[in-house]
């Protein structure tokens, strides 16, 4: 399964939130703190827990924000089942939902004389053609991509639905999961419950739609007075469109009171598929088979960073769940792969491979303590790898076993040094573990979502790189909510997308649309890899921008000035200290020349980061003129002004130009002028240290108290 959007309203920090165009591998949120980037990704949880367990009206009204009694919230995740298990789970689904022997022949012989002439033996081949006719029709398509929504309506007597929307032939399709309308599908709106189809009104409805002559035909065969079986098409949208199209209709083997068919294949593929879900005796609901697909693959790694469990009950091992939902079911992950079969001590040997390139040759493994135990079920293990490390299993000294205390795994995660130390992991830092544990969520199959909440917080810049390109090449589809720009490359930068709240409310925005040429995007993510501190600006609340070297090492330092003298409201010290940007959420990047304006300039307005640009008095020159630049972004200066006219209205849109003519810049501020001799004898050519220097010895500047009180006055909250 993969997901293609993201749809949120009236939930969370949501409203009319839309995250489209993801993509099938590798999805980054970015943003500042309180956007909603965890929100996405626990929406997204929200969302399959709902499509996989009954979540109650109270527990998600708990995370509603309505406006009015009429408003509804809703979550959905637009879903591709592109998996061969995801989608013949679900064609065996309709099989089982549309087949019944008893139910045809008792439909064949109603109101006739056929009951004891029909052929049993060819009733079985029909319903086992049909099912094949099914499985192998085009109509079933339109199943595999739709809509999972949770919605809850605001009204005095509340309404609460999980659903799947989907479309087939031109008709829209409603699939009902969980609340008001369970187990049922539906076409446009709805009546009541009390409307769905019996198994004799689907097989009548597969009569109708096959037309007098097909199903004459089909009584002949049957009643062996004919020799070759009728050909039908099957055309799931016809079937289902039988009868008045505003009621709500439910497949047979949707609902509790109908019975299974328990010779039909698809109920038999089904029982076998979802043995470990449904009891037998009961019949199979249709919210079981998205509850399988979802529990099978969504992986939210909530618990990334807690400290790893060493002892396990027997019943763990004897009942595999999803350890990988939680960090403290590691060892028992790991010890499960490195002991299973073929393929699971590749993908053990994968974990190990991985973690070794991200830790400079550390070596992981898992041991087996001991096991103590009262059974022979736990005595032997299988020894696939040459480094295996099973301690002898010690019998326990009881007489009399509680079936409680049957047996206890003791594993524990072990790293070796260059020189085969060995280390319980528990003793390295969280940074340790915690790649052990991305190693191991991300050999998952292509056919996993993986939600990563921070991930790499507790490792070095360094590998925080090399994670991302792990993310690239995993097959699962991965969606990381994080504050580190090292995970941001040029490559990374269409997936990337940032979050930011407007009004009381997450919105999202990207630095490419569907509709940009391919050109546009080749030269920003050039210009991106070139310069790479422009990923700061995405987690900030405002950026400034500079085209001048000197202005860039010297804003900070007066920066901090300013502050002390607004904190104090008396002359500013001369010493350094105080507040910088990084404590108001600013980020400062330095556009190496006006040329480079409008790259930067896309690049925070694609993001919606609100920007500032201070510049030198060359701007408004004739070459790479600040004011035509502007005109990309629909900021319109008049033509034709003087200098200090142009100068003000560019003032107005948040440009600010240094100086009172083309030829001014840096050099030309007053508080400057005394020190440039002295500066440039300090340290001749560097235009950094020489800016450095000159502001450690001055207070700041006049005309940029102005510019800094501005810039507090953009910033949100302050």
């Amino acid at each position: 399964m993969k997901i293609t959007g993201f749809h949120a309203n009236n939930y969370l920090s949501f409203r009319d939130f839309h995250l489209e165009d993801i993509d099938q591998n590798l999805n980054i949120l970015v943003g500042p703190n309180g956007a909603g980037k965890s929100n996405v990704l626990y929406a997204i949880e929200q969302v399959a827990e709902s499509a996989s367990d009954e979540v109650s009206i109270e527990e998600f009204r708990l995370n509603c924000n309505f406006n009015d009694v009429d408003d509804f919230a809703e979550i959905a995740l637009d879903v591709e089942f592109n998996d061969e298990n995801e989608q013949s789970l679900l064609a065996h689904y309709i099989c089982y939902s549309l087949f019944s022997q008893s139910g045809l022949q008792n439909l064949l012989a109603s109101g006739t004389n056929l009951a004891n002439q029909l052929n049993r033996d060819k009733l079985r081949i029909f319903v086992d053609y049909m099912e094949k006719q099914v499985l192998g029709s085009p109509s079933l398509l339109g199943v595999y991509a739709g809509k999972i929504c949770v919605k809850l309506s605001n009204a005095l007597h509340p309404s609460f639905s999980v659903y799947y929307r989907f479309q087939s032939h031109g008709q829209e399709f409603f699939w009902y999961l969980h609340g008001s309308y369970s187990n049922v599908i539906g076409i446009n709106r709805f009546k009541n419950r009390s409307e769905s189809w019996s198994q004799q009104e689907i097989w009548n409805a597969w009569m109708k739609s096959m037309g007098e002559d097909t199903t004459m035909a089909l009584k002949q065969w049957l009643t062996n007075e004919r020799d070759e079986i009728p050909q039908i098409a099957f055309d799931f949208t016809s079937i289902i469109s039988q009868g008045d199209t505003s009621s709500l209709y439910s497949l047979g083997g949707m609902n509790n009171h109908m019975g299974s068919d328990p010779e039909l294949p698809s109920y038999m593929y089904l029982r076998k598929s979802l043995g470990d879900i449904n009891e037998s005796t009961s019949p199979i609901q249709s919210a079981s088979v998205f509850r399988h697909i979802f529990r099978d693959t969504v992986i939210k790694t909530a618990n990334i960073h807690v400290e790893p469990r060493k002892k396990f009950d027997y019943t763990e091992w004897d009942n595999p769940s999803s350890s990988l939902l939680d960090g403290s079911g590691l060892a028992l992950h790991l010890f499960r792969l490195k002991n299973g079969s073929k393929s699971e001590r590749e993908e053990f040997r994968r974990i190990c491979n991985g973690f070794s390139k991200l830790t400079n040759g550390r070596k992981l493994d898992v041991q087996l303590k001991n096991v103590v135990e009262y059974t022979d079920s736990l005595t032997t293990f299988r020894n696939p790898l040459p480094r295996i490390r099973l301690k002898p299993i010690q019998k326990s000294t009881s007489t009399v076993p509680t079936r409680e205390s049957k047996a206890t795994l003791h594993l524990e995660i072990i790293t070796l040094d260059q020189h085969e130390r060995e280390f319980p992991i528990s003793r390295s830092g969280a940074g340790i573990f915690e790649l052990a544990f991305l190693c191991a969520v991300l050999s998952v199959s292509k056919s996993h979502i993986i939600l990563l909440d921070e991930p790499g917080v507790h490792v070095h810049p360094r590998i925080q790189r090399q994670l991302a390109m792990l993310f690239e090449q995993a097959g699962a589809q991965i969606f990381v909510a994080t504050h580190s720009p090292y995970l941001i490359s040029s490559k990374t930068l269409k997936n990337t997308r940032r979050i930011h709240m407007d009004a009381g409310c997450s919105k999202v925005s990207s630095a490419f649309r569907p509709s940009d040429n391919p050109n546009y995007r080749l030269k920003s993510e050039q210009a991106f890899e070139r310069n790479t501190n422009r990923a700061n600006a995405l987690f900030s609340d405002l950026a400034i921008l500079v085209d001048g070297e000197s202005e860039y090492h010297a804003l900070p330092i007066w920066f901090t000035k300013y502050l002390e003298k607004k904190k104090n409201g008396i002359e500013e010290s001369l010493s350094y200290g105080g507040m910088v940007f990084e404590d108001f959420n600013i980020s400062l990047l330095h556009v190496d020349g006006k040329k480079n304006n409008p790259s930067y300039l896309r690049f925070v307005t694609a993001f919606d980061v609100r920007w500032m640009l201070l510049c030198d008095g060359d701007s408004l020159g004739a070459n790479d003129n600040i004011v035509r630049q502007l005109k990309e972004f629909e900021i319109d200066i008049e033509d034709g002004m003087s200098f200090c006219e142009t100068k003000k209205e560019l003032w107005n849109k948040n440009v600010f130009v240094l100086g009172h003519s083309e030829l001014d810049n840096f050099e030309s501020i007053e508080e400057v002028k005394p020190f440039l001799d002295q500066a440039k004898e300090k340290f001749g050519n560097s235009k950094a240290r020489q800016a450095q220097w000159i502001a450690e010895q001055t207070g700041c500047p006049e005309v940029l108290i102005d510019i800094f009180d501005r810039v507090i006055q953009l910033l949100p909250n302050v």
